[in-house]
Parts: C-alpha cells; sequence; structure tokens
C-alpha cells in the first residue's frame, strides 16, 4: 500500500498492478521471471520448493498456481481449479501486466488511469489478498 496520490490526496492508496505497471522495470522483471519459471517448469524443471510448505506442511495461498497455470495452458479448467481456484485471476492478472507494459502511449496512460482508478475505488488488490488467505486457511484446514 502506498501513501499519497498524485492528486494531493493524503488517503492512502491501494496499490498493486499499478506498481508493476508505473515501475516498467519492476514489472518487466517479475512478469519476465515469472515466465521463466512458467517456461522451466513446462519442461519438467522444478527449482524451488514453497519454503511456507516445507516449514509447516500447510500450502501457501499461492501452492498451486504454477500447476493450475500448466492445467489451463493444456485447456484442463477442471484440473486448473482442482490445483487452486484463483488460478484464472492469476493468468487474468498478469495478462493485464503484460498488455500494460507493451501498449503504447497514450493507450499505456489510459490503462495505467483505468487500473489506478480500479485499485482506488473497488480497493480489489485488499479483495484479493484477503480472499487468498482465506481460500489458503480453508484448503488448509477444512479440507
Amino acid at each position: 500500500m502506498e501513501t499519497g496520490s498524485n492528486n494531493g490526496n493524503k488517503e492512502p492508496r491501494v496499490a498493486l498492478l499499478s506498481i508493476l505497471l508505473e515501475n516498467r522495470k519492476l514489472g518487466w522483471g517479475m512478469l519476465g521471471g515469472g515466465l521463466g519459471y512458467f517456461a522451466l517448469s513446462l519442461l519438467g524443471f522444478h527449482f524451488f520448493s514453497c519454503t511456507f510448505k516445507d516449514l509447516t506442511g500447510w500450502d501457501c495461498p499461492g501452492c498451486g498456481l504454477t500447476r493450475g497455470s500448466r492445467a489451463l495452458l493444456h485447456g484442463d479448467w477442471g484440473a486448473a481449479l482442482g490445483f487452486h481456484w484463483f488460478t484464472p485471476v492469476f493468468i487474468l492478472f498478469w495478462g493485464a501486466v503484460g498488455i500494460g507494459l507493451v501498449l503504447p502511449e497514450p493507450w499505456r496512460g489510459k490503462f495505467l488511469a483505468a487500473v489506478k482508478t480500479s485499485e482506488r475505488v473497488t480497493r480489489w488488490p485488499v479483495i484479493l489478498g484477503i480472499s487468498l488467505v482465506i481460500y489458503a486457511l480453508t484448503r488448509n484446514f477444512i479440507t
């Protein structure tokens, strides 16, 4: 969360997608790293295990997103949602990052303004974060 905004308002700004779009190096680094990791997983290489799961035995809020994304790539929605309910949201989020980074001006500026407005008005990054935590707790303790 960032404090302040461009209009002088001191109300805290909830930001997630807009941060990756405003800081293009960060956005490209995160997107490139994620795509690289995903490509390696498609080739059967798994370099990282989930530290949270290794320490606690529980799935973290993101456990299953790579497997779910692979399943979606193969058109298997049932498997994708079985691995992680938020897989489609995850794909849409990173797709929006990619689109926002490659759009030419002035479309890029308009897209960024729309993203900032959506984050400010709906506070969707907070809702998404809370939903992921609730999902992880539910998945670990109810199933």
